[in-house]
């Protein structure tokens, strides 16, 4: 009877021995393979800012330009002359497009002496040589760009007036473009009876965003 409670108490301490290195084990292995803490997540937040300013250009190809042939010449002939193509060139991101608009000093071409002595008229008019005339026309191969009805020629000798006192629309644009070009002449006709000398026009072209 001894023997089977010494045996028993045997089985029993190798048993608790047993269960104790496996506890022994367990905590071995979470030290090796820490248990990942499901704990809860931090977040932060980055706020990103950029700016398009608005923007418009606008140059002309040159700023000095002359009517060639003479009006008039020493023989008493006349002619139509004209200037060389002139590019306007423009862009905006302006959402209603720009215009470029057209007005002169004079209303015409002055005398060197003054426009008392004698003033080549601007106006609206299909040149004739021999007739005091003066105006200009544009165009344009861009499809975004409208030219201004007084200056819609091309090609011939009708020109639309260039006023003193009020700018009048070449070219315009109804929405964003860049970098679009339009061409721009001047023409002039004149009557052999007109006083001799030099003829003179400053033109003044601006472009503005549309409103």
């Amino acid at each position: 009877m001894r023997e089977i409670i010494k045996e028993n108490l045997d089985t029993t301490f190798a048993v608790v021995i047993g269960i104790i290195f496996a506890i022994i084990g367990i905590i071995g292995i979470a030290d090796t393979f820490p248990i990942i803490n499901p704990a809860s997540a931090a977040t932060e937040t980055i706020s990103v800012s950029a700016t398009i300013s608005q923007w418009i250009s606008f140059s002309v190809s040159t700023n000095t330009v002359a009517i060639t042939p003479d009006l008039v010449t020493s023989a008493g002939g006349t002619n139509i002359g004209s200037s060389p193509d002139i590019t306007l060139t423009a862009g905006t991101n302006d959402a209603d497009g720009y215009s470029i608009d057209l007005r002169d000093s004079y209303g015409g071409l002055c005398h060197s002496g003054g426009c008392s002595v004698w003033k080549v008229t601007s106006t609206d008019a299909t040149l004739s040589a021999g007739t005091d005339g003066y105006g200009a026309q544009a165009s344009s191969t861009d499809s975004d760009v409208t030219i201004g009805a007084n200056y819609n020629y091309w090609g011939n000798n009708q020109v639309g007036d260039i006023s003193s006192t009020t700018a009048q629309t070449v070219a315009s644009t109804s929405g964003p473009s860049s970098s679009d070009q339009t061409l721009l002449k001047l023409k002039a006709a004149a009557a052999d009876t007109d006083p001799d000398g030099t003829y003179s026009d400053t033109l003044t072209l601006t472009c503005l965003g549309n409103p």
